[in-house]
């Protein structure tokens, strides 16, 4: 949407991020590629499949390498 013209505040508007998370949120995405988010939330959902049981493996490992990735 920024390559599109519009303004973080245009942006902000519609998912109603409020004024205080704005510079968090900003920050994260002048960090990460939008490919970069995708993996993340796909790394997200593999964590919860892990905690739920219904993937094998140790979540709080991947949740420390999700940590470290996003540090």
């Amino acid at each position: 949407q920024l390559s599109q013209g519009m303004t973080y505040e245009m942006i902000f508007q519609k998912p109603r991020i409020f004024a205080r998370r704005q510079a968090a949120v900003r920050r994260f995405l002048s960090r990460f590629s939008a490919e970069d988010c995708w993996q993340l939330l796909s790394h997200a959902v593999s964590i919860d499949k892990k905690i739920k049981g219904s993937e094998p493996g140790n979540p709080w490992d991947q949740l420390q390498l999700f940590c470290l990735r996003t540090a």
